[in-house]
């Protein structure tokens, strides 16, 4: 959780072309997530699923990502507009119309029919990968100014 954290690559060679960089950055963010993730069990947070959201959430191939690094599922709100109908069933809740946030989640929130689970081949693969990238972050903080 380091604002002045800057991004790299690590291993491309002349081999690869620029799908590589991609699927890099996209394993480079969610790698980063995981962080978050891990300050949550960290603190004693279940978290079984994950709900995707964003542009990202468009992508299946982010979303397997997503399932492989963090070794959960994933979800994506049928919604488009996660953060407004938050504010929704808040202030719809603060006003009395819902009785709790879970009625109106529950009335309000819906899932695409697709969830995406771990592979356990991935799995493994992308937890050799997450501590080679926590090894790199290390290694170059110092270079992150």
């Amino acid at each position: 959780m380091n604002p002045s954290a800057k991004g790299m690559f690590f291993g491309l060679s002349l081999c690869q072309d620029r799908r590589f960089a991609v699927r890099a950055v996209m394993e480079g963010v969610t790698f980063s997530l995981r962080d978050s993730l891990t300050i949550f069990h960290e603190l004693g947070i279940k978290c079984d699923t994950v709900i995707a959201s964003g542009g990202g959430s468009h992508s299946g191939l982010w979303l397997q990502i997503q399932a492989d690094v963090f070794n959960k599922r994933v979800k994506v709100c049928e919604v488009s507009e996660q953060a407004c109908l938050g504010a929704c069933i808040l202030a719809g809740t603060g006003c009395g119309i819902f009785g709790s946030i879970e009625e109106a989640a529950v009335r309000f929130i819906s899932f695409r029919d697709k969830v995406y689970t771990p592979i356990p081949e991935h799995v493994k693969i992308y937890n050799e990968q997450y501590e080679r990238f926590r090894e790199l972050y290390r290694a170059n903080e110092r270079f992150m100014i």
